[in-house]
């Protein structure tokens, strides 16, 4: 039961995570209620089969078949490019399942076939860690790409507390005797507190970006101002 209720949790932090690499590749803003919608399928459709039947394979395609129609409904537009995002969903969760492995020591093991390595606590909780560190990263190399000016407190926010709750996380199940319940307390309270940090982050930066842009208008504006006074003066 208690690896069940962790499941879900988890599961809820992953959907974010998806969310949140979906949008590293998108100019445009989705709906609230078009992500609602999108996020919603994602994690029930996952979830459930996860909980449900547990094999790698279908859960592997659940997810995947997830990310495409989760993409969809947020963006619309092109299917050629939301298959593109849906397979760079598929190396990142390549890349975090393949660094899972090498902390839990199971680089040998068949992913494919269902195995008692992955249906842990310690695995549920360290996985989506790792995913959001990969996404804060490929997130802030697209920033750069597009020109966005990110300080370099964003970058060291977003890096190093990802990576120090795992690298805590990892000391915390690996060296601890504490009972599975409190270790499941811990682990969900470090992943709230680093999920939280960052959303309040993004959104400093977001009014900050907003204000900029703003006063950037109010200059415009008085600039145009100013040009039609003279006009009008000249006339």
């Amino acid at each position: 039961m208690i690896f069940e209720i962790t499941f879900i949790i988890a599961s809820l932090f992953q959907t974010y995570i998806y969310y949140l690499f979906s949008v590293c590749f998108y100019r445009e803003k989705a709906e609230p209620k078009r992500v609602f919608g999108g996020c919603s399928i994602f994690f029930a459709v996952t979830t459930i089969a996860y909980l449900i039947f547990n094999v790698p394979v279908l859960n592997f395609i659940s997810v995947v078949i997830c990310a495409f129609i989760m993409i969809c409904i947020l963006y619309g537009g092109k299917i050629s490019k939301a298959v593109l995002v849906t397979l760079l969903t598929i190396g990142m969760m390549a890349v975090s399942e393949a660094l899972v492995a090498i902390c839990i020591g199971a680089v040998g093991v068949n992913p494919v076939q269902q195995n008692p390595y992955y249906d842990s606590i310690f695995v549920t909780i360290l996985l989506p860690v790792i995913q959001y560190l990969i996404v804060m990263i490929v997130r802030n190399f697209v920033s750069l790409k597009n020109d966005e000016v990110m300080p370099k407190s964003y970058w060291i926010v977003t890096v190093s507390l990802p990576f120090l709750v795992t690298v805590f996380i990892i000391i915390l199940y690996t060296k601890s005797s504490l009972p599975a319940a409190f270790l499941v307390i811990c682990g969900i309270l470090l992943l709230a507190i680093n999920f939280m940090t960052i959303y309040l982050y993004d959104n400093t930066i977001r009014n900050m970006q907003a204000r900029k842009e703003n006063e950037i208008l109010e200059v415009q504006n008085l600039c145009q101002q100013k040009q039609a006074e003279s006009m009008q003066n000249i006339m």
